[in-house]
Parts: structure tokens; sequence; C-alpha cells
């Protein structure tokens, strides 16, 4: 027993790692798609980063070479820019050390691939060196979605914390993702428990409010992981090393209290239980991805 438990604190330390670490440069990189509403005109478009503005020689080597280096696409890059800081954000495309480039996926929409800052403004430039920007935004998710919406705003003059800007959350998909999970797999769980010909009330619901612990408590974590911490590999690793914990918890509790048959078949059950749950939810993670 005290192995048992010996190892499974190792298997939550090494569940635990991949969170610590998923600011770290590997695996999937965390992204934000910025649209911008409500323009009609040619704009520079910015996304600024807190931080403090470099002395002036740097600021003009950083423009340049920025320019030289051809890592703007929009129509024109105004010099502006490279002196422009308020709120204490100023630009990150010219002064913040990881890349941090807009790709234009489509009209006013753009995409940040690598690792943008989660709190930031924007900042659209126009010809005649009048400018607008966003107020302060912190981002939650890893894949981001933000709207700047200027409806209705005034664009022929400077303004600062203007429009309305906000992350969009997809509460539904969310849900459905979360309670979808936890259902279909405690489904499976309580078929297979029927083909170990268990018959008795009291077996069934020992088996589902323990599943109802431990599945809730697996779709919860693997639901951070995909849309807060690390998709893909996070929800790989926390699905894995979470079956090998819900294996241990359930191999202990059932042959201890699944008293209906044999403590040999509740011990064949949880291993056969486990190993579906693994596979399914390695299966339903693809289907969420598609």
């Amino acid at each position: 027993m005290k192995k048992i438990w010996i190892l499974m604190l190792i298997l939550i330390i090494f569940g635990v790692f991949p969170i610590l670490t998923v600011r770290a440069d590997f695996g999937p990189k965390s992204a934000v798609t910025i649209d911008i509403i409500g323009i009609n005109k040619p704009y520079f478009f910015e996304l600024l980063y807190e931080d403090a503005l470099p002395i002036e020689s740097e600021r003009e080597d950083a423009y340049q070479l920025a320019i030289e280096s051809g890592m703007m696409e929009q129509s024109f890059f105004p010099e502006m820019v490279k002196d422009f800081s308020e709120d204490g954000f100023i630009s990150s495309l010219l002064y913040r050390d990881r890349p941090t480039v807009p790709y234009e996926i489509e009209e006013h929409s753009f995409r940040y691939t690598y690792i943008p800052p989660q709190t930031f403004k924007l900042i659209l430039i126009f010809e005649d060196s009048t400018y607008l920007t966003s107020p302060i935004i912190t981002t939650k998710l890893f894949n981001s979605h933000v709207t700047w919406d200027l409806a209705n705003v005034n664009t022929s003059m400077i303004q600062s914390n203007i429009g309305v800007i906000e992350e969009d959350i997809p509460f539904f998909q969310m849900s459905s993702d979360l309670l979808i999970r936890i259902i279909v797999t405690i489904g499976v769980e309580l078929l297979i428990l029927l083909a170990f010909k268990y018959r008795l009330k009291k077996s069934y619901l020992l088996v589902l409010g323990v599943n109802l612990f431990t599945q809730t408590a697996l779709t919860v974590f693997m639901f951070l992981m995909r849309y807060y911490f690390m998709p893909y590999f996070g929800e790989i690793i926390g699905l894995t090393i979470g079956e090998f914990l819900i294996f241990f918890i359930e191999i202990i509790i059932f042959m201890k209290f699944l008293k209906e048959k044999s403590s040999k078949r509740a011990f064949g059950y949880a291993m056969i239980a486990n190993i579906a749950s693994l596979i399914l939810g390695f299966i339903l993670m693809l289907i969420f991805w598609l």
C-alpha cells in the first residue's frame, strides 16, 4: 500500500510539472486573434506591451531594423510608433524580446502566434498621424480571440482608451465539452460494470459516485489544459497521468467496497474500465480537436 501511494505522489508531481512550464519555449505556443470593428480607412495597427521606452539611439536602431528586415507587411509604418508610450505600454514589434509580429489573416483581423503578452493595449495610427488606443486588456485563454469595437467612434481626432475591447469566451463550447466528456465516460464505465455481471443497485451507486468524483476531476483538469494552459500536449499528459492515478484510486476503493462479487473481479473491472476510459478519452480528444 505504501508503495502505491509513493507511486501516486510521483505521478502527481509529473502531472503538475507541465503546468509549471507551459510558458517555457516548447510545445504549442499561445496565440491571440484580434478583430477590429468599425474602421473603414487605412491604418497602421500595433500591439502595445508593458515596458519602458529604451534610449533614443536604441529606438532609432530598432525602427530602422524593422523597416530593413521587412517585418511589417502593412501599407505604411509611421515613425511615431518608435517614440510612442501610453500608460507604460510601448511597441511590441520594435522592443519586445519575443517576435511579436501581426499576421493579417483577413481584412481587419490580425493574429499573433508566438506567445503574445497577456496584458496589452492596441493602437491604430492613421495616415494623417491621428491615432486611437484601446483600453488595457488581460486575456485568459491560451488561444484568445479579442474584439476591439470602434463603431460610432470619431476617427478624425486623437483619442486614448477608446472603444470596447473584450475577449470572446466560448462558454457554450466549453460547457458542452466538459459535460459530454463526463457523461460519456461515466456511461461507458457503467456499461462495463453491467458486462461484469454486477446487478445490485448499491454496486452501481458506488461506481457512479466514485466516477462522478474521479472523472469530473480529470475532465476539469483536461478542460483547464485545453483552454487555459497547454492544449494537445497538456491534454495528452493530463489524460494519461490522470487515468493512472484514477486506476490506483479505484482499485483500492472497489476491492474494498465493491462486495457484490469477488475482490479479483473488482480488480478486473477497475482495470478494464480504466483502460476503456483512457482509450475513450483519446477518442474524444481527437473529436474535439477536429
